[in-house]
């Protein structure tokens, strides 16, 4: 007989995500996210559609993003970097 493991790894992504942190949220026309240990990543936001808007290297754990000419709506930022982590946020753009 088999036994099932079950592992629930909500509690690591919880932790990823304190490190990751957009702001403000909604935005009106700056974005910026920081973060810890994803320099050299890539970041993409796509509207709720998913239409990519945005894409962008990113090279520093702080970053600005100016999205004065997105239209009010809302919008998912993906951030991947090369050893394979990927985080996805959402904001609102008003």
């Amino acid at each position: 007989m088999s036994k099932c493991v079950y592992v629930n790894i909500t509690k690591i992504n919880n932790v990823l995500s304190e490190n990751i942190k957009i702001y403000p949220n909604p935005v009106g026309d700056i974005l910026n996210i920081s973060f810890e240990n994803l320099e050299n990543s890539v970041i993409n936001i796509t509207d709720i559609y998913g239409r990519k808007i945005y894409e962008q290297n990113i090279y520093e754990s702080q970053n600005a993003i100016d999205v004065y000419s997105f239209q009010n709506g809302i919008y998912i930022l993906t951030i991947r970097n090369n050893s394979g982590f990927v985080r996805t946020l959402k904001f609102v753009k008003n």
